[in-house]
């Protein structure tokens, strides 16, 4: 009886351990990353992944041989609850625990992109597409003055953005871009989940693999980030492609018809979409597809690899001729030459040209960033990998280390391949489960916790904790309710960079040190040192205010660290309430 007493007594004392480890290493770092318990902060994982392999191996042990297992854990009857609830509502009617989780998430992921806007921490690419869509809707063509005047095809091929152009139309603000990426990209996860589910034909079962999906789509770091940097119309071919193949798998002609048509959009995001459509292509034609679609994702591969190749070569070679320029990135590959025949045919000629840009230690990092949350996973689809190359080969042969930085947006080619292949995989998780499930119970669950380990692992800043870290500007406030409202819309302006998306709605905007437009200067400037500028420094923008007093232009508002200078037109139609 007393040797009862004490096992039982450590059992207890074993679960609240792991609870109490559990909820210091996840939950609280989820809203406060500042009380991470152990070691310092990583760049892009939030919790330990050392500490989160011992909590594991921890649960798996107490599981295993206590006589109640982790059944008296508070935290494992909480997340068991959670978890079969989530999988009862899916296998009931799936549409709507999709909908409901993918308008939460993309709630969420659009909150700190719209509270940095706020807070005028938002940059320069936001401006350029606000400033293009005003333009685009108000009849001055597809240009941005951002780029001093130049048609945005001379820039990137994103025919996709004239989609946003009516909608924007009638809600004419940085917010509208803002809160259309939050969901469009969060709309992702309702097609991992019904990639997943196309492999496994089953009538009102859903299995793990499918209900688990989607969230590791919604927490995938990568694809987080992106969402938080700005808007970039790029990012749409990341949910456009996997809804394709979910059409495209479909069994139904009228679905297969919208698959094909979301993969002919994606293509128009931009010119690096083509060739991830061309390493789809070349996937399906090596049979990366559930069974029963095989046929027709074959045949639609190779239809996909020519018209991917063809959209690509006209897209750098024969749109930049239209503005009798050439590709406005060849710098970023002149490595290999000046032109795209100049690229194929001296890697062709000398493969060793491309071994110094494949490995370096900013290029190992991108790569373990991007494959780790997925727990490496996505390589065993061996079909599937022509899907993943193109993605990361983008990236890895440009000059220098840019494209190869996590905290932007240049993963999404890749998260395309990567997300397509995972799909697959689950395939065979499912048949060695059942393999070696047999043998050994405890294995049914190894793939599960595999998976949920690595992307726990690797969650980086969550939204709750990226919310906190943005901290209320009074200035910026000031700034939005004051300012913006008093500025004249109908001049041409130069301001800060954290300016540029609130004054894009007009015909000419600049960044500032940049104070030229066709034939002149522009009517008025901005100046304000609490405001985000990367491209000025305090004695530029000094230098910068002495040229424009020598050329006429004096103050006609200031207000603390901010001033307007003007010449003749008045840069403002009202005056703003000095509140610093």
């Amino acid at each position: 009886m007393g040797t009862s007493i004490y096992i039982r007594i450590m059992q207890y004392f074993l679960t609240l351990s792991w609870d109490i480890l559990v909820i210091l290493q996840f939950f609280i770092p989820l809203f406060n990353e500042r009380l991470l318990w152990l070691g310092h902060y990583y760049s892009y994982a939030i919790a330990l992944p050392g500490t989160n392999f011992i909590i594991l191996v921890l649960g798996l042990l107490i599981h295993q041989f206590a006589s109640q297992g982790l059944k008296t854990s508070l935290v494992y009857q909480v997340l068991s609850g959670i978890w079969k609830g989530w999988k009862n509502q899916l296998a009931r009617n799936p549409w709507l625990p999709l909908t409901i989780a993918w308008l939460a998430n993309g709630a969420l992921w659009a909150f700190p992109s719209l509270k940095r806007h706020y807070n005028l921490r938002s940059s320069y690419d936001l401006g350029i597409f606000t400033q293009t869509l005003w333009n685009l809707t108000h009849g001055y063509g597809y240009h941005t003055s951002l780029k001093q005047g130049a048609n945005l095809f001379s820039d990137h091929v994103s025919p996709l953005l004239w989609i946003f152009a009516p909608l924007y139309r009638v809600s004419p603000y940085p917010e509208t871009l803002l809160i259309l990426q939050a969901f469009g990209l969060t709309a992702g996860g309702v097609a991992v989940f019904y990639l997943v589910r196309s492999y496994f034909q089953e009538n009102g079962r859903i299995g793990w693999e499918a209900a688990l999906a989607p969230w590791v789509y919604w927490l995938y770091f990568p694809v987080r980030n992106a969402n938080c940097f700005d808007f970039h119309p790029e990012v749409f071919m990341l949910p456009l492609f996997l809804w394709g193949a979910v059409g495209v798998y479909s069994k139904q002609k009228f679905h297969k018809i919208l698959g094909v048509f979301a993969l002919l959009l994606s293509m128009g995001a931009k010119e690096s979409a083509p060739l991830v459509a061309v390493g789809i292509g070349l996937a399906w034609v090596l049979g990366a597809a559930p069974l029963h679609a095989r046929h027709f994702t074959r045949r639609l591969g190779f239809v996909l690899c020519g018209l991917g190749m063809f959209v690509f070569w006209f897209d750098v070679q024969v749109v930049p001729t239209f503005f009798h320029k050439s590709y406005a990135y060849n710098r970023r590959y002149s490595g290999f030459g000046n032109s795209l025949s100049d690229w194929v045919l001296n890697i062709l000629k000398n493969p060793g040209v491309l071994a110094p840009y494949l490995w370096n230690p900013a290029r190992k990092d991108f790569f373990m960033a991007t494959l780790e949350p997925l727990g490496f996973l996505p390589l065993l689809n061996i079909s599937a990998l022509p899907a993943i190359l193109p993605g990361y080969l983008m990236l890895f042969l440009t000059k220098g280390d840019w494209f190869v930085t996590i905290r932007y947006h240049y993963a999404i080619e890749a998260a395309v391949g990567l997300f397509f292949s995972l799909s697959g995989v689950f395939v065979g998780l499912r048949f060695l489960s059942k393999k070696f499930g047999k043998l050994w119970s405890g294995f049914e669950s190894v793939p599960k916790l595999w998976l949920v380990f690595f992307c726990v692992s690797y969650l980086g800043h969550t939204e709750f904790a990226r919310i906190r870290g943005i901290k209320s500007s009074p200035h910026g406030h000031w700034i939005r309710h004051e300012v913006i409202p008093c500025i004249n819309p109908t001049v041409a302006i130069a301001a800060p960079e954290g300016l540029m998306p609130q004054l894009t709605s007009r015909y000419w905007s600049a960044r500032l040190p940049d104070v030229a437009l066709p034939g002149g200067l522009v009517d008025c400037a901005i100046f304000d040192a609490q405001v985000k500028q990367w491209s000025i420094n305090t004695s530029q923008a000094e230098e910068i205010k002495h040229k424009l007093e020598r050329q006429g232009y004096c103050i006609q508002y200031s207000c603390g660290s901010f001033s307007v200078y003007g010449k003749e037109a008045a840069c403002m139609i009202c005056q703003p309430k000095c509140s610093l």
